[in-house]
């Protein structure tokens, strides 16, 4: 189960609030629910992100309804989606933040602005989204040309970045984020493209893939 963040995690704070309220402690409440030591804690410090099944079973035990659960909490904004790679700015720069192997990397891309992040990352989505239509005839193709126009859009709108750069950081990494491939594409890099377990692969067998892709043979 991941982590709560932001409105999730403000959210499963008030579960702590209505137990109590209930007269229910921890213990108690993982008892009834069949839970082992320790889960309800985690749950309400949001240290783990319940399913919705077992936030409306907590509700149940503890006699509340959702809608208190959702009291004196502020109005939900526009939230970040968590994603295998993201941009932020910083100053005239972008700096791209991806995960690699077990760890959180990133990369700073001179003059450049957010935007033109993101409608790098569309061009990709919609060429991928194409996906969902396509025979078994037509996946391979729409892969390759889904990524080579992500690819040619990157490099034209930043042709003072080195085009390996913009491979390895944007359009790759992009294209290992599941968020961004149909939900029913399985990972075609993992069958491709081997690596041990954890360690992520390599940049040398990322441009092996590429080629792959660009070939119409990945």
């Amino acid at each position: 189960m991941p982590e709560a963040r932001g409105y999730l995690k403000s959210l499963l704070a008030n579960l702590r609030t209505l137990r109590e309220r209930a007269g229910l402690n921890e213990s108690a409440l993982e008892e009834r629910l069949i839970l082992g030591p320790g889960w309800v804690g985690r749950f309400e410090r949001g240290e783990i992100a319940p399913s919705i099944d077992m936030v409306l079973a907590i509700l149940h035990e503890i006699n509340f309804s959702f809608a208190d659960l959702l009291q004196g909490l502020p109005k939900p904004g526009a939230a970040a989606i968590d994603r295998v790679i993201f941009a932020e700015q910083s100053g005239d720069d972008i700096v791209i933040h991806f995960s690699y192997a077990r760890f959180d990397a990133h990369y700073t891309l001179p003059n450049c602005r957010l935007d033109e992040f993101e409608s790098v990352m569309k061009t990709l989505r919609d060429g991928l989204s194409r996906l969902t239509n396509a025979d078994d005839t037509q996946s391979e193709a729409v892969k390759s040309d889904a990524v080579a126009r992500a690819f040619l859009r990157a490099v034209a709108i930043w042709p003072h970045a080195n085009p390996s750069d913009l491979w390895w950081f944007v359009i790759y990494r992009a294209y290992c984020d599941p968020t961004t491939t149909p939900r029913n594409m399985r990972s075609w890099i993992s069958r491709r493209v081997g690596s041990e377990p954890g360690a992520g692969p390599s940049r040398k067998s990322s441009y092996a893939t590429m080629d792959l892709i660009l070939s119409g043979t990945a």
